[in-house]
C-alpha cells in the first residue's frame, strides 16, 4: 500500500512519498521500497527488517553486526519499508543508521523522504524539524535539487499550517531551483502546489493558470501520480465554482491513476471528493458510500487529517437530514482528529459547522463561541469561503433575534469573499438570507428581488437544497402578496426537493404554511393536521424557531375553536422556544395573541399587560432596523397589532394608552430622521466612501440619462435599454450595500437620541399651549374616531363614519375641487357632509381654540378649510371660522418645539422662480433680443416630445414617464414681487430666475443663511421619483432635478420652506408612516415649518396667494399660521377669479 499524499481541507491536496521519482533526476528519491539489491544487500536488508520486528534494541542489534557493510541502498529500501508500513519507529531508526554511516546524500534524500511521510501522517512538527535540518546539509552539499525539495517541504508544512504567503514564498524559490536545473517534474508539481494555495485563497484565475502549467509537464512526463494529483486539483476548482460535472470529470481521470499505481489515500481523496459532490446535489445515499468508502482507507493509511474530513463529511449528512446528536457527535470526533494533528483548519471547518448546528438547536451562546474560535484561523490562512460562512452565520444570528441591522452587515460582509473565491452557492445563500430580511421588515418586493437572484445562483451552484429553500421562502412571499396559485407551486417545487434530499426543517416549514393557509380558509382541521405534521419534522430535526411557528398555529387553532385554555398551552410552548432563540419578533407576536385571549376572556388587566410586552418587542425590532425604507415596511407590517392594541385600549376606556399606541403607528421614520438631523452625520463619513458615494450616486444619474436619452428616441434600442438598466441595477445594488457600510462605521450615530412616542400628558405639559387643541384622527377597521386634546381635556369622539364610506367622501370632495378645470361646479353639499362628520361632533370641546390636525390615510390630502359649515344662518367655510395647521404626529410636534423656537418676525429670504426647462429656445430667442423673461409666442417653452409608448414602461424617472415642463412666467414674477416686499422692510433678500434657477445655486452652502426659502417651480411627484424641477441646463454639473434625497443632504436653517410647486404636499403614502415626501424633505433638511400645495394650482392663483401671504407675514409681522390663513380668506373674499377653493385651499402648512 502506498502513502502517496497529504489530505488537505476543501483542496484535499494530494502529495506523493518521494515525488521527484526520475533516475536521471536524482535517484535516490526513487521509491525506495522498490530499490533493487544485490545478494549480499538483501541478506543485510533481511536482518535489519527481522531485528526491527524484534524491537528497537534488535535493530540496533542487525544495525551493529552489519555496520560496515551496510550501505545507502540498504538504507533506503529499509526506510521505504517503514514509510510502507507506516512504522514511525523504523523510520527514526533508519534515519539514525544513515547518520552513523555519514553518507551526507543519502542522510539527506531520507531526511526528506521521511519529512514527506510524517508530513502525510499530519505530524507536521516531525516533518518541519526534517526539512529544516536537511537545507544547511543540502546547501553544504552543493545540491540545489535537495536544496529545491527541503524549500517545497518547508512550503507544504507553511500551506497546511495555515500560512498560504509563506507557502507561495517556498514553493517560489523551489521552482527557481528547479528551473535551473531543468528538472520539469520538479516544476510541474510545485506548479500544481501553487495551484492549491491560490485555490484556498480564493484567486481562482491565477490557480487555473498554475493547474494548467502543472498538468501540461506532468502528462508529457508520464508521471501516473502526480499527474493525477493535477487532475485533482483540476477537480477541486471545479467543486469551488460548483462546476459537479467537471469535477467529476477530473476526479474519475484521477481515480484511475491512483488506482493504477496503488495509491490508496489518493483514491481515498477521491472518494470523500465525490462524496462531497454528492451531497451538495442531494444525493445522500451516495454521499454516504464514498465517505465511508473514503474512511476505511484513511483508518488503514493513518492519515488523520482524512479521517477528520471523512467524518466531517459524514457528520454533514446527519446535519442536513436533522439528525442533530448523530452530526454533534461526529464533528466532535472530527474536531478531536483536527485537534490531535496539529490542523487548525480542520479544527476551524469543524467549528463553523457546529456553529450551524448550535444555531438551529438554540444554544445561540454556544453558535457564537464556535464562529469566534473559527474566524481567527480563516483570516490567518486567507481562506475566503470560511471567513463568507462565518460571517454569514455570524449574520443568520442577528436574523433570528430579529437584529436586521446587524444581520445586513454580516452579510454584506460576507458576499465579497463569496464573490472572490467564485462560490455561487455561498452568494445564493446571501443573496436569500437579505431577502428573508426584507421580508420579515415587510418588504416583499424587495424581497423578491434577493429571491429571484438566489435561485438563478443556485440553479447554477447545482444546489438542490438551496433551490428547494428559496421555492419555499419565494411561496411565503406570493402568500403575502396574495398570489396563492403561484404560491402553491412554489411550495410544489420545494417540497419535491426536500423530500429528494431527506430534509426534515424545510418539509416542516412547509406543513406549517399549509396550516397557515387552511385556517385562513376557514379548515380546522386541515389547519390542525398539517401543523402537526409539520411538529413530528421540526422536532426530529430540534429545529427550536420552527417548532415555535407551528405551536403558535395550534395555538391560533384553538383560538378560532374558542378553546381559549388550549390556545394559551401552546402560545406558553411557543414562547419558551422563541425566547430560546431571542427572536424578539415572533415573542411579539405570540404575546400579543395572549393580550387577544385575555380579552376574550374580559380580563383587562392582563389583556393591557400582554399587549405592553407584545408591542414593546416590535419596537425593538423596529429599533434594530436601522435603516429608514425597513423601519418603514417593518411598520407597515406589524400596523394591525398596533391597531388593535389602540382599539382594545379605546374599548375598556383606556385612552392614554390608545393614545401613545395610535402615536407609536405615526411618522415615526421621520421621527427619527428628524433626530438625526440634529446630528451633522456628513462630518462622520470616511472621506473615502463619501467619494466613493459620490462616484456611485454620479455613475448611476449617468446611466439613468443615457436610459432617457435611448427611451426618447423614435425607435429606441432595446439592447441598448436592457444593458443600461442591468448596469444600473448593479450600481444600485453597489450603492446600496456603501451606504449600509457607511451606517455601520459612523460613529455619530452612536449620539443620535431617537423620540419615543409622546404620552397623552407629556403633550398636554410640555408642548400645547394656551389656545390650541390637537385633533388626532385614527381611521381603523373598526371605525374611525378623533382624539381631541388640549392644556386641560382628553376626549374620544366616535365619529358617525365608517373607514371605507370617509374614503369615498373624501375622494368625491377632491374630485370635486380639483374638477374645477374641467368645469366642474363646486358641490359645497360635499364639503358640508364631511363636516359634519369630521368636525360638526367636536365642537362642544374647540371653542376658539387653533386646531392642529394629525390626519390619517385619505385625510392628509383633504385641506380641512374647505369643508363647509354655518353659523347664525350664515354658510360659510371652516376657514372662516377656525385657524387650522397641520402636524404629523403629536410627536413630532413635540419634537419641532423642542427644536427651534418660538417664531419672531422679519428674517432673511431667498427664492428661486420662473427656471429655463427649454434651453434651446431660451438662448433661441435670447439672442434675438426677445427673452427677457418673457414666455415664447404661444406662452409656454415646449419640453422635448415624449417617450414613445414602447418605452412608456420604464418608471421612476419623470421625463423618461413622458412628463413635460412647462414654463412658469407667473414664478417669476412671484419672487420678484416677495423679494422685494422684504427689501422694502429693510431685510435681506435674494432671487434666482430663469437660467440662475439651477440646481448648483439650490444645493448651496449659502442655503444656510436664509429663515425663508421659496421655490416657486414645477413639483415632480412620480412613484419613486419626486424632485423640485430647477433650470435645465445641458452640461451644467447637476441635472436640474432637486431630488427628495438630495433635499434631505442639505442644510438649512429656516423658519419656513415654500414649495408652491404644483403637489408638493403629496407623495408616497402608507398607514403608518402617512405621506413620505417633498414636505418631510425640506423639514429634514432644517425647517421648522412647510407650506406646500396638494394639487396642481394655476401660476395665476399661486402668485396673488403667495404675495399676499409675504405680505402678511412681513409687513403686518403676523405669525405664518395667520397669515397664511389671511391670504387664502382674501382670495375667498377679495377676488372673484380666485374664490374657488381649487385656487385657495391647495396651499397647506405642516411643522410649527
Amino acid at each position: 500500500m502506498k502513502n502517496c499524499r497529504i489530505t488537505h481541507p476543501y483542496l484535499i491536496v494530494l502529495f506523493i512519498v518521494a515525488a521527484l521519482t526520475v533516475s536521471s533526476y536524482l535517484p535516490f528519491f526513487s521509491s525506495f521500497a522498490s530499490t533493487t539489491l544485490n545478494q549480499d544487500q538483501q541478506k543485510l536488508y533481511d536482518e535489519l527488517i527481522r531485528g526491527s520486528d524484534s524491537g528497537v534494541s534488535g535493530f540496533w542489534r542487525a544495525f551493529d553486526d552489519n555496520r560496515d557493510k551496510i550501505d545507502g541502498p540498504v538504507l533506503q529500501k529499509t526506510l521505504g519499508h517503514a514509510v510502507e508500513s507506516r512504522d514511525e519507529t523504523l523510520v527514526n531508526l533508519v534515519l539514525e543508521g544513515a547518520r552513523i554511516k555519514g553518507d551526507e546524500k543519502t542522510l539527506i534524500s531520507m531526511m526528506l523522504t521521511a519529512g514527506d511521510f510524517f508530513l502525510s501522517i499530519s505530524r507536521y512538527n516531525e516533518a518541519l524539524k526534517l526539512y529544516d535540518a536537511s537545507m544547511p546539509l543540502a546547501r553544504g552539499a552543493g545540491s540545489p535539487l535537495l536544496m529545491a525539495k527541503a524549500y517545497e517541504g518547508n512550503g507544504d508544512i507553511a500551506f497546511y499550517s495555515g500560512n498560504p504567503t509563506n507557502a507561495l514564498m517556498m514553493y517560489n524559490r523551489a521552482a527557481d531551483l528547479y528551473a535551473r536545473e531543468a528538472s520539469e517534474l520538479g516544476q510541474g508539481i510545485v506548479a500544481r502546489k501553487m495551484g492549491d494555495v491560490l485555490l484556498q485563497t480564493g484567486d481562482n484565475g491565477q490557480a487555473m493558470t498554475a493547474l494548467q502549467r502543472s498538468l501540461a509537464i506532468l502528462s508529457r512526463l508520464k508521471s501516473p501520480v502526480e499527474e493525477a494529483n493535477a487532475y485533482r486539483s483540476f477537480g477541486n476548482l471545479a467543486m469551488r465554482q460548483r462546476d459537479h460535472k467537471t469535477a467529476l470529470g477530473s476526479m474519475e481521470i484521477a481515480l484511475a491513476r491512483y488506482t493504477a499505481a496503488g495509491c490508496r489515500n489518493g483514491e481515498a481523496d477521491i472518494y470523500r471528493a465525490i462524496g462531497e459532490t454528492a451531497l451538495r446535489t442531494g444525493d445522500n445515499e451516495k454521499a454516504t458510500e464514498n465517505y465511508e468508502k473514503a474512511l476505511a482507507i484513511y483508518d488503514k493509511t493513518g492519515s488523520l487529517v482524512g479521517q477528520g474530513y471523512a467524518r466531517k463529511g459524514l457528520a454533514d449528512i446527519a446535519y442536513f437530514a436533522g439528525k442533530n446528536d448523530t452530526a454533534r457527535g461526529l464533528y466532535e470526533k472530527a474536531l478531536d482528529i483536527f485537534t490531535t494533528a496539529g490542523y487548525p483548519l480542520g479544527q476551524a471547518d469543524v467549528l463553523r459547522r457546529m456553529g450551524q448546528l448550535n444555531l438551529r438547536m438554540g444554544q445561540i451562546a454556544q453558535a457564537l463561541e464556535a464562529y469566534e474560535k473559527a474566524l481567527p484561523v480563516y483570516r490567518k490562512v486567507r481562506e475566503p469561503v470560511g471567513q463568507a460562512d462565518v460571517y454569514k452565520g455570524l449574520g443568520d444570528i442577528g436574523y433570528y433575534s430579529r437584529n436586521f441591522s446587524k444581520a445586513l452587515e454580516m452579510y454584506d460582509k460576507a458576499l465579497p469573499y463569496y464573490v472572490h473565491a467564485g462560490e455561487p452557492l455561498g452568494q445564493g445563500n446571501v443573496q436569500r438570507s437579505i431577502g428573508d430580511i426584507h421580508f420579515y421588515a415587510g418588504d416583499y418586493t424587495r424581497a423578491m428581488e434577493y429571491y429571484e437572484k438566489a435561485l438563478a445562483l443556485y440553479i447554477k451552484a447545482h444546489s438542490p437544497m438551496g433551490q428547494a429553500n428559496t421555492y419555499r421562502t419565494m411561496g411565503e412571499t406570493y402568500l403575502r402578496l396574495k398570489k396563492n396559485d403561484h404560491a402553491r407551486a412554489m411550495f410544489n417545487s420545494a417540497m419535491a426537493l426536500y423530500k429528494k434530499t431527506n430534509e426534515p426543517v424545510g418539509q416542516g416549514d412547509i406543513y406549517k404554511t399549509l396550516g397557515e393557509m387552511y385556517l385562513r380558509n376557514g379548515n380546522r382541521m386541515g389547519a390542525l393536521d398539517m401543523f402537526r405534521q409539520a411538529l413530528v419534522h421540526l422536532k426530529s430535526a430540534h429545529s427550536v424557531v420552527d417548532q415555535g411557528h407551528a405551536y403558535q398555529g395550534i395555538g391560533d387553532v384553538f383560538l378560532s375553536a374558542g378553546d381559549l385554555e388550549k390556545s394559551l398551552e401552546n402560545y406558553d410552548m411557543a414562547l419558551v422556544l422563541y425566547r430560546q432563540m431571542q427572536d424578539k419578533e415572533s415573542e411579539g407576536f405570540v404575546l400579543i395573541k395572549k393580550a387577544s385571549v385575555f380579552g376574550r376572556k374580559k380580563d383587562v388587566k392582563e389583556a393591557v399587560k400582554f399587549f405592553e410586552a407584545g408591542l414593546g418587542k416590535f419596537e425593538q425590532v423596529r429599533t434594530q432596523a436601522v435603516f429608514p425604507d425597513m423601519k418603514k415596511s417593518y411598520m407597515e407590517k406589524v400596523y394591525g397589532y398596533y391597531e388593535d392594541a389602540a382599539l382594545f385600549m379605546l374599548d375598556n376606556k383606556e385612552n392614554e394608552k390608545a393614545f401613545h399606541y395610535i402615536e407609536a403607528m405615526k411618522a415615526r421614520v421621520f421621527l427619527d430622521q428628524l433626530a438625526e438631523a440634529r446630528v451633522d452625520l456628513q462630518k462622520g463619513i470616511d472621506p473615502a466612501m463619501k467619494k466613493e458615494r459620490d462616484l456611485l450616486e454620479a455613475d448611476l444619474l449617468v446611466m439613468e440619462r443615457k436610459l432617457a436619452q435611448e427611451s426618447k428616441k423614435g425607435t429606441p434600442d432595446q439592447e441598448v435599454i436592457e444593458k443600461l438598466t442591468k448596469d444600473s441595477s448593479v450600481t444600485q445594488e453597489k450603492l446600496d450595500v456603501l451606504r449600509r457600510e457607511i451606517r455601520y462605521r459612523n460613529p455619530l450615530y452612536a449620539s443620535v437620541q431617537y423620540p419615543e412616542p409622546i404620552a397623552a400628558k407629556s403633550l398636554q405639559e410640555k408642548v400645547l399651549r394656551e389656545g390650541e387643541i390637537l385633533a388626532q384622527y385614527f381611521l381603523s377597521k373598526q371605525g374611525v374616531y378623533c382624539l381631541l386634546i388640549s392644556k386641560t381635556d382628553f376626549n374620544v369622539i366616535d365619529l358617525p363614519v365608517t373607514h371605507a364610506e370617509l374614503v369615498r367622501k373624501v375622494n368625491d370632495l377632491l374630485g370635486n375641487i380639483r374638477g374645477y378645470q374641467e368645469g366642474e361646479r363646486f358641490r359645497a353639499s360635499l364639503a358640508e357632509d364631511l363636516y359634519d362628520i369630521l368636525v360638526k361632533p367636536l365642537e362642544p370641546f374647540l371653542g376658539d381654540r387653533t386646531i392642529i390636525v394629525v390626519p390619517q390615510g385619505p385625510l392628509a390630502y383633504l385641506p380641512f378649510e374647505a369643508l363647509r359649515t354655518h353659523e347664525n344662518g350664515k354658510k360659510m367655510f371652516m376657514i372662516e371660522k377656525y385657524r387650522v395647521k397641520y402636524i404629523q404626529s403629536g410627536t413630532v410636534l413635540g419634537v419641532l418645539r423642542s427644536q427651534y423656537e418660538q417664531e419672531s418676525t422679519g428674517g432673511s429670504f431667498i427664492g428661486f422662480g420662473d427656471p429655463v426647462y427649454n434651453y434651446q429656445n431660451y438662448m433661441s430667442e435670447k439672442a434675438k433680443g426677445g427673452e427677457k423673461g418673457k414666455p415664447d409666442g404661444n406662452g409656454k417653452e415646449s419640453e422635448a416630445p415624449t417617450v414613445t409608448p414602447g418605452a412608456a414602461f420604464i418608471k421612476n424617472n419623470y421625463l423618461r414617464a413622458g412628463g413635460v415642463l412647462t414654463r412658469l412666467e407667473g414664478s417669476g414674477e412671484e419672487i420678484e414681487g416677495i423679494r422685494k416686499i422684504y427689501e422694502n422692510r429693510g431685510n435681506a433678500a435674494r432671487s434666482f430666475l430663469r437660467i440662475e434657477a439651477r440646481e448648483e445655486n439650490a444645493r448651496s452652502p449659502q442655503m444656510s443663511q436664509y429663515t425663508f426659502v421659496h421655490f416657486s417651480t414645477h413639483g415632480i411627484v412620480e412613484p419613486g421619483f419626486q424632485a423640485i424641477a430647477l433650470s435645465q441646463i445641458p452640461g451644467d454639473r447637476e441635472d436640474g432635478f432637486l431630488t427628495l434625497g438630495e433635499i434631505m443632504n442639505s442644510r438649512f436653517n429656516a423658519r419656513l420652506v415654500v414649495l408652491s410647486a404644483c403637489e408638493t404636499g403629496l407623495g408616497d403614502s402608507s398607514n403608518a408612516e402617512g405621506i413620505t415626501g417633498l414636505t418631510r424633505a425640506v423639514m429634514y433638511a432644517g425647517s421648522a415649518a412647510a407650506l406646500v400645495s396638494l394639487w396642481s394650482v394655476a401660476d395665476e392663483g399661486t402668485r396673488d396667494l403667495m404675495v399676499r401671504f409675504y405680505e402678511g407675514l412681513i409687513n403686518k409681522e403676523m405669525k405664518k399660521t395667520e397669515a397664511l390663513r389671511a391670504a387664502k380668506i382674501q382670495l375667498l373674499t377679495d377676488t372673484k377669479d380666485f374664490s374657488h377653493p381649487f385656487f385657495w385651499s391647495a396651499f397647506v402648512m405642516y411643522g410649527e
